[in-house]
C-alpha cells in the first residue's frame, strides 16, 4: 500500500488519517451490531444499547480530532499576526523612509500618471501624513471653473446624444397596422 507523501512528512496529517481509519472501524463495526438488532425479540432496546455504546467509543476519537482542528486554528492565527506584522513593519519602515526623503519620488511619479484622461493623478503617499492644505481662492476658483466646464461638456454630451435619439426613432416610424375585418356571428348561432 502506497503512502501519500504529505501524510509521511506531517504527523499531523497522519494522526488525522489514523483518527478517521479508527473512525469508521468503530461506525462499521457498530453498523453490523445494529444490523444483528433486527433478528432480536426487543429491537429497540438492543439498538439503543449499540448506539449508546457508539456514542462512547467514538468520544475519544471525537475529542482527539477537536483538538487537533483547535491546535491547527491556533498556528493559523499565529501565522496570520505574524504576517500582519511584517506588513506593519514594513509600511512603518516606508513611511520613515518617505518622511526622511530617502525615498527617490521618480518611480512614484510614474505611478501617479493618470492611466486615463479623464483620471485625477493620485497624491503622492508622504502628503496623506501631512496637514491638510487649504486651497487659497485662486486655486478655489481654478477649481470651480474646471467644475463648470466639465459639467457643460457633460450637458452639451447628453444634448447631442439626446438629439441623435430622437433622429433615428424619427426615421424608424412604421406604418400601423390595417385594421382586422369585424367579427362575423358565426352560423347557426342564436341571435335574440
Amino acid at each position: 500500500m502506497a503512502v501519500c507523501p504529505a501524510l509521511a512528512t506531517d504527523p499531523e496529517a497522519a494522526e488525522r488519517a489514523a483518527l478517521a481509519k479508527q473512525h469508521s472501524a468503530v461506525q462499521a463495526k457498530f453498523a453490523a451490531e445494529e444490523r444483528a438488532c433486527s433478528a432480536r425479540f426487543s429491537v429497540n432496546a438492543c439498538v439503543a444499547d449499540v448506539r449508546t455504546r457508539r456514542r462512547e467509543a467514538l468520544a475519544p476519537i471525537d475529542a482527539r480530532d477537536a483538538e487537533l482542528d483547535a491546535a491547527q486554528r491556533q498556528r493559523r492565527a499565529e501565522e496570520r499576526r505574524a504576517a500582519i506584522a511584517t506588513k506593519e513593519a514594513e509600511r512603518a519602515k516606508r513611511d520613515a523612509q518617505a518622511a526622511s526623503g530617502a525615498v527617490a519620488s521618480q518611480p512614484l511619479d510614474a505611478l501617479r500618471a493618470p492611466s486615463h484622461p479623464k483620471a485625477a493623478p493620485l497624491p503622492h503617499p508622504a502628503a496623506s501624513h501631512a496637514a491638510p492644505s487649504v486651497p487659497t481662492p485662486a486655486e478655489r476658483a481654478a477649481r470651480e471653473q474646471a467644475a463648470r466646464e466639465r459639467y457643460e461638456l457633460k450637458q452639451r454630451e447628453a444634448d447631442a446624444h439626446r438629439a441623435e435619439v430622437e433622429r433615428r426613432n424619427a426615421g424608424e416610424k412604421k406604418p400601423l397596422a390595417p385594421a382586422l375585418p369585424p367579427i362575423a356571428p358565426a352560423s347557426g348561432a342564436q341571435q335574440k
